[in-house]
């Protein structure tokens, strides 16, 4: 799970939006072009990642996701800290998250929450703690292990290999950078793994 660095300001246009319908609902925001910018403004914070696995997002490829379910705390719907951008996959995420929320939850937006976790070379993850309850929650209630996204991570750490010797310092260094930097050269997200490779074989990542 990235740290996700909140812009200091939420899209004017949204702000107009809210200030001119204060008793509307999610479904008259979704419906309009104010939804698509905030979309794209939470893309760019997220590096085009998924707020929880960090599989690569499109716009029409992901939903706006609130961390507090705007079910349950509707006080927050419009809340732009409240608000992520999850990738569509049903059996993790957002979708699989649903209405659950609680003290438990390693947020994105926990400035520590890279450290609660970390990988295995089967492409599992796991709590860096093994005794942080509230990680191992959180990967349960997310579907962070679920099969298409331990393959994924799996088949990433497979390719960055090179033949049992690790990744290629000099390449590692330049896909986190790029990742960083939302270059399109490196097609598969999860950058948290590439974390976990560069500690894994002693690779200064700047």
């Amino acid at each position: 799970m990235r740290y996700i660095e909140k812009y200091t300001t939420e899209p004017k246009a949204f702000s107009r939006w809210k200030k001119q319908n204060k008793t509307a609902g999610w479904n008259d925001f979704s419906g309009g072009t104010e939804y698509g910018e905030v979309k794209e403004q939470l893309i760019a914070e997220q590096l085009g990642m998924c707020c929880y696995c960090e599989v690569l997002i499109s716009l029409d490829a992901c939903h706006i996701e609130h961390l507090q379910p705007k079910s349950v705390y509707p006080q927050n719907m419009f809340a732009y800290e409240n608000l992520l951008v999850s990738c569509n996959q049903k059996g993790s995420c957002g979708r699989k998250k649903g209405k659950w929320y609680s003290s438990a939850l390693v947020s994105p937006l926990d400035q520590d929450c890279e450290k609660r976790f970390t990988y295995t070379l089967d492409g599992r993850i796991i709590p860096s703690d093994k005794e942080d309850v509230s990680a191992f929650e959180t990967i349960e209630k997310l579907g962070l292990n679920c099969s298409q996204l331990k393959d994924r991570r799996r088949s990433i750490i497979i390719m960055m290999d090179n033949h049992g010797n690790g990744p290629e310092p000099n390449y590692l260094q330049t896909v986190t950078a790029g990742i960083l930097q939302r270059e399109k050269a490196w097609p598969f997200g999860f950058y948290t793994v590439l974390l976990f490779l560069a500690e894994l074989y002693e690779i200064p990542i700047p």
